[in-house]
């Protein structure tokens, strides 16, 4: 299909158009690139964030896990030959639950 000018001031105008045209999808295409690189740059930041805040609450949790098995160990019944393994492995698994440990 070829297109026919009947004038020079049409020449102008379907000229002026395409260039406009390509100057509005360059300037599109460059803000889409942008804004897609922010965003994933900015999901990248919030990630990494949530995994240290999440990281910090793990080692909160098993550091206080610890401590409440250490405390536990510390009783003289646990270092007492007198007790039973049963009676001290029945002590543990009631403290385990008690306490809310975590299975490690």
């Amino acid at each position: 299909m070829k297109l026919k000018f009947r004038g020079i001031g049409q020449k102008i105008t379907a000229l002026v158009i395409l260039i406009v045209l390509v100057v509005c999808v360059g300037i599109g295409l460059i803000a889409y690139k942008v804004s897609s690189n922010a965003i994933i740059a900015e999901v990248e930041r919030a990630l990494l964030e949530l995994a240290k805040v999440g990281a910090a609450k793990i080692e909160s949790d098993i550091s206080r896990d610890l401590e409440v098995v250490k405390a536990f160990a510390n009783l003289d019944i646990m270092a007492s030959p007198e007790v039973t393994l049963e009676e001290k492995l029945s002590m543990l698994k009631k403290e385990w639950k008690r306490s809310n440990l975590r299975d490690m």
